[in-house]
């Protein structure tokens, strides 16, 4: 999705096809995209552990920082997944599969938030975090077999991703 920004430039928002409507038409849509967007926290060397790990405790993080609840109340998840997606955005211009690999992480995690509910912050994404961490594991696991046959980092990296989908 192109996306226009207050400085008068476009990003393309990665969407996962099944993001709620009630997301694009929250008031703070545009404010969450944007202070992903170059502001995001992406600006290290990201491996495929640590753009999953991010994903997930970014929302963690947001959800319980106080100063953000009282600021956005019941838009913060809108906010929060329009955040993520904005920095994946500008992740995407570099990394592209690291970006869609976070992309996919949230579509993990967006059926567990309820964004809809008024519940917050949501017990669901507490539920996950033996699933997040057992998937990075088998992750971690595919890449060491790869390595032990003698193939580099990246490309190791690449066959976990091919045979984790």
């Amino acid at each position: 999705m192109q996306a226009h920004l207050a400085i008068g430039e476009e990003c393309s928002l990665l969407v996962p096809i099944h993001l709620p409507l009630s997301l694009f038409i929250d008031p703070w849509f545009k404010d969450g995209y944007e202070s992903g967007y170059p502001e995001g926290e992406l600006d290290e060397e990201w491996s495929v552990p640590r753009i999953v790990n991010w994903t997930y405790n970014v929302f963690n993080d947001e959800l319980y920082d106080e100063l953000t609840w009282e600021t956005l109340g019941l838009h913060l998840p809108a906010w929060i997944v329009e955040w993520v997606l904005g920095s994946l955005a500008w992740l995407a211009e570099t990394e592209r599969t690291l970006a869609l690999v976070g992309l996919a992480h949230l579509c993990f995690l967006l059926p567990r938030l309820a964004l809809d509910s008024a519940m917050w912050p949501p017990r669901g994404l507490r539920h996950t975090d033996f699933f997040h961490r057992q998937a990075l594991c088998a992750y971690r696991k595919r890449v060491r077999s790869y390595r032990e046959q003698g193939r580099s980092f990246v490309q190791a990296q690449r066959l976990a991703l091919a045979t984790s989908a």
